[in-house]
């Protein structure tokens, strides 16, 4: 009788405990999902931490109005040399085509501003690797109307209008340091619109904006135009 006795309690001290190991291995698991999901969560919003990129939530609200700021805006208005592909190729950190393969809007001081996450599909000069993810900003985007911010504005950066997920450029760019509301290790174009060729699917050309050249370009005839430059500014 005893025994039984001894057995019985031995029996539900055991699963007491075995209990008790389960409920700290679920805690566990739980909060080392949690913390993965927050480490994520930070990783992948560190670049708006304080930095005054505000972002602009687009998803259910109706566009309104629209508006360009095609050439003449605040990306290419204090440019230091005229806008050529000869004088901008030897400023560029590098020089990629790419796919757009997803888009993040955002506002600075009333400025918009679209973070493009760039799936790099050939590097034409510069110090990265093909398959690389990067991110480059471009001044366009969305502007809400309103305090009540129900409608929005369409902010084009150029005559081309918004970028669009599956677009592919030729950009030329020069990478960010950290020091103003772009995070290290972005980039932007080097001379606004005037350094990003966006391929025209129905023209099967990329679109130029140069003074002076007044034509578009295929993608052979454009990367013979870009090494031509890269190897003159190398030899300055």
């Amino acid at each position: 009788m005893n025994v039984k006795k001894s057995l019985k309690k031995g029996l539900l001290v055991l699963s007491g405990l075995a209990v008790l190991v389960l409920i700290l291995i679920l805690g566990n698991n739980a909060m080392d999902k949690n913390t993965t999901k927050e480490n994520k969560e930070m990783d992948e919003g560190s670049y708006i931490d304080n930095n005054g990129l505000v972002p602009v939530d687009v998803s259910g609200k109706e566009v309104k109005n629209h508006r360009s700021l095609e050439l003449d805006n605040r990306e290419t208005a204090c440019l230091a040399y005229e806008p050529t592909i000869e004088n901008y190729i030897g400023e560029a950190d590098i020089i990629v085509k790419g796919e757009v393969v997803d888009i993040e809007y955002f506002d600075c001081e009333d400025v918009p501003w679209s973070r493009l996450k760039v799936m790099v599909q050939d590097v034409i000069s510069g110090d990265i690797e093909n398959t690389t993810e990067i991110a480059v900003y471009v001044m366009e985007g969305f502007q809400y109307n309103g305090v009540d911010k129900k409608s929005l504005t369409e902010v084009s950066g150029d005559s081309l209008g918004l970028h669009n997920i599956g677009d592919i450029s030729v950009f030329v760019l020069n990478e960010e340091d950290g020091s103003n509301i772009f995070e290290e290790g972005s980039y932007r174009r080097t001379f606004g619109c005037y350094s990003e060729y966006r391929y025209m699917k129905d023209k099967k050309k990329y679109n130029i904006y140069d003074t002076r050249i007044e034509e578009n370009m295929d993608e052979v005839k454009l990367e013979k135009k870009i090494d031509s430059f890269i190897i003159s500014a190398n030899a300055k």
